[in-house]
């Protein structure tokens, strides 16, 4: 895409897709004029200075889940399943942290 002249990549789905994207772009960033939008935090935290998030981090999104089962359902005890993705698995460590915090017992991962 660089090559191309890509201006803009908005995108991809997540860390399993936009991290192995990105390997193409590490070292030649310094010839991509291409500004990156992907919706994953691994990336992001990668340094490259064209690449901005545009939604929340598995923290925010883990901490928001967590804190709403706990705050506003009043869960005393859950269980976490996720599809273990990157995303899913990043999304779900935060869940049970969160959820630990609250005082919420996490019977099954």
């Amino acid at each position: 895409m660089v090559d191309a002249g890509v201006v803009a990549v908005v995108g991809h789905l997540n860390s399993g897709t936009s991290i192995p994207a990105s390997e193409d772009l590490r070292g030649r960033e310094r010839h991509a004029k291409s500004l990156r939008l992907p919706p994953t935090r691994r990336l992001t935290e990668q340094g490259f200075k064209t690449t901005f998030r545009v939604v929340a981090n598995d923290n925010q999104q883990g901490g928001v889940l967590a804190n709403f089962a706990a705050s506003e359902m009043k869960a005393k005890t859950i269980a976490i399943i996720d599809d273990r993705t990157a995303y899913g698995r990043g999304l779900a460590d935060v869940v049970e942290k969160v959820s630990k915090e609250k005082g919420v017992k996490v019977v099954a991962t």
